[in-house]
């Protein structure tokens, strides 16, 4: 086999990416751009590093260099050159197997008759999930009844804007109303830090509610092969060894969630997840994911 140096760049760029990635999550935020910076070297094309360039410049209030890692990255994501700005563009479509791209944008503001209307869905699980809440968010008003629909979506907003609620929230309720029974949802996680703490939140959601939440990562092993949790919080390396040793344990899935999407496609750790019948797909807000149904 001869030297393929693109492909050899391309390897460079994701190993620095990911690097980068878990600086930042401990918050080694100059490291953390460094990284970035060094895997664009590597590959100018590396989408997912204009975005999380884009996205840290943003927090450190540096709109100016954020707007050019968004500009860079957006021509990557439509095909484009970084290094150049073409008179004409189009969008990638949305994958078929998307039904729905959900992008709330715009102020939030109380609107107390849609509130009532989600509310009237989901109630079983209203409380747990919402009942602390004074209002609820545009993400959560748009997504909820998607979800309940069955419909497979895209979600794009930014973080703490309320999509674990938004999507979550729907599933209990279906899970409780329709009858599901072992392991019904998976959630994929790229990090581990982030499974960690999704896990906790939706114990806390789910507390009082018929509902289990097993985990299964590096560090944390809770998940049960024998009797399924009805919710897995998992990562792509853990899953990619779940459905290696213990496929069976996937069959009775009807929803799968992927969480910061972003990080997975395109790299070969997308490929659990796809494995899990999940459809690839590019987010540009935080913590963008896909929710797939089995219907």
């Amino acid at each position: 086999m001869g030297y393929d140096r693109a492909s050899y760049q391309r390897n460079k760029a994701d190993a620095l990416f990911r690097m980068g990635f878990h600086a930042e999550v401990v918050g080694k935020v100059e490291e953390a751009a460094a990284k970035y910076e060094r895997a664009i070297a590597a590959d100018p094309r590396h989408y997912r590093s204009y975005v999380q360039l884009s996205r840290l410049y943003a927090r450190k209030g540096d709109e100016g260099r954020a707007a050019h890692y968004r500009s860079a990255a957006e021509r990557c994501r439509i095909g484009d050159s970084p290094d150049r700005s073409p008179e004409r563009r189009q969008r990638t479509p949305p994958p078929s197997l998307i039904s729905r791209v959900l992008e709330p944008s715009g102020a939030e503001t109380p609107e107390p008759d849609r509130d009532e209307e989600v509310r009237r869905m989901l109630p079983h699980v209203w409380g747990p999930f919402f009942g602390r809440f004074d209002s609820l968010r545009e993400v959560q008003r748009s997504s909820v009844p998607v979800v309940l629909r069955g419909d497979n979506a895209m979600i794009i907003a930014p973080t703490a804007s309320g999509k674990t609620e938004a999507i979550f929230a729907p599933l209990a309720e279906r899970m409780i109303s329709e009858g599901w029974t072992g392991l019904s949802v998976l959630y994929i996680s790229p990090t581990k830090a982030l499974a960690e703490d999704i896990a906790q939140r939706l114990m806390d959601m789910v507390d009082g509610l018929d509902i289990q939440v097993g985990q299964r990562n590096g560090d944390t092993k809770t998940f049960n092969e024998k009797n399924p949790q009805n919710i897995l919080v998992t990562t792509p390396e853990s899953l990619d060894s779940l459905m290696s040793r213990k496929p069976e344990c996937l069959r009775d899935i009807k929803a799968v969630v992927m969480d910061e999407l972003h990080m997975l496609d395109g790299s070969y750790r997308g490929g659990p997840a796809q494995g899990a019948d999940t459809p690839p797909a590019r987010g540009d807000g935080d913590r963008a994911g896909v929710l797939r149904h089995d219907r």
